[in-house]
């Protein structure tokens, strides 16, 4: 995402307390947009699932690293 859809995710989640709410409503709440959007990236937001197991990661190299190390498939 682009900088400024962050910063416009951040406003639209504003709460009455002048903090933004993580769009994924796990409830926790941020001051600084950058805040949010480790939050959303790195805790909360984006998961790669493995389709070989149950295992989900929060970057793709390190899904297709598992997959390569667990599962000996290479990844295209």
């Amino acid at each position: 995402m682009s900088k400024w859809m962050w910063i416009y995710l951040y406003k639209v989640n504003m709460n009455t307390n002048g903090r933004s709410v993580c769009p994924n409503l796990c409830g926790r709440s941020f001051k600084h947009p950058v805040d949010m959007k480790y939050h959303w990236r790195k805790e909360c937001g984006i998961r790669f699932n493995c389709p070989l197991c149950e295992k989900t990661y929060n970057q793709k190299t390190h899904l297709k690293r598992h997959s390569a190390l667990v599962h000996g498939v290479i990844p295209i």
